[in-house]
């Protein structure tokens, strides 16, 4: 049986609508794609063309957090993000976000104008990755416990990176950046660097990090040779230098 390539226009026409507001919308277009002989591959491409062109519609751009300090413009964001299932509404708001013009006031306002408990906080998790985003905010989320999806990835400053470490521990991401902003700054000592990594040497990442091979700086090398040298003789059972 020869599968159709392309939807026709009458499918279009008549289940748009239903599989775009489906619990499942790829199930639902693979289950209606096999009843209609349409290859799934073709039906879902249309399906994620259709439901992008729709966000975008729904969300033209730029955004501006201002008209987010409105109460009704952030429920319409809010929902339209929610009920997309396609989720092509998240991602067309994540590039809105990471390219609108904010200055760090703005951001710090908006931020702490959403429900201290969190429930917004999925949704506008891209924000916190904004260049604008002011350091003393960072520090606040990571207090509270809030968007710690983002303030893992978030790089900054050793003393941002030490606290996201010291807060969350098994953040790899966090371990990577303060590693490697100890292992560039010729400030931070051989023995601070080797310390930080004999602490974190279970982290599999930062192994496997530091067992690739890449030219860091030449000032860099020493302290890159001798903290590989301590994993290397650890996992020989050597006990390390007093």
């Amino acid at each position: 049986m020869a599968l159709k390539n392309r939807v026709p226009a009458s499918v279009r026409e008549e289940y748009l609508d239903s599989l775009l507001q489906a619990e499942n919308p790829r199930e639902a277009a693979r289950k209606l794609a096999g009843e209609l002989e349409i290859n799934f591959g073709a039906m879902w491409e249309w399906i994620l063309r259709e439901s992008q062109a729709r966000a975008e519609r729904w969300l033209p751009g730029p955004l501006f957090l201002r008209d987010l300090l409105q109460e009704e413009e952030l429920q319409r964001v809010v929902a339209l993000v929610e009920e997309d299932r396609t989720l092509a509404t998240v991602h067309r708001l994540e590039t809105l976000l990471r390219s609108c013009e904010a200055s760090s006031d703005e951001i710090r306002d908006f931020v702490l104008s959403l429900p201290p408990d969190g429930a917004y906080d999925m949704v506008f998790e891209t924000l916190i990755s904004h260049p604008q985003t002011p350091l003393d905010l960072l520090f606040r989320l990571l207090r509270e416990g809030r968007f710690e999806v983002s303030l893992c990835h978030r790089d900054g400053p050793a003393e941002w990176l030490e606290a996201v470490v010291r807060k969350m521990p098994q953040s790899s991401e966090a371990i990577l950046g303060l590693a490697f902003s100890y292992l560039r700054d010729p400030d931070v000592p051989l023995e601070r660097f080797l310390g930080f990594v004999r602490e974190h040497r279970d982290c599999l990442q930062l192994r496997k990090w530091m067992a690739d091979d890449f030219e860091p700086e030449v000032r860099d090398r020493d302290k890159l040779a001798s903290a590989r040298c301590l994993l290397a003789a650890e996992e020989q059972g050597i006990p390390p230098p007093l």
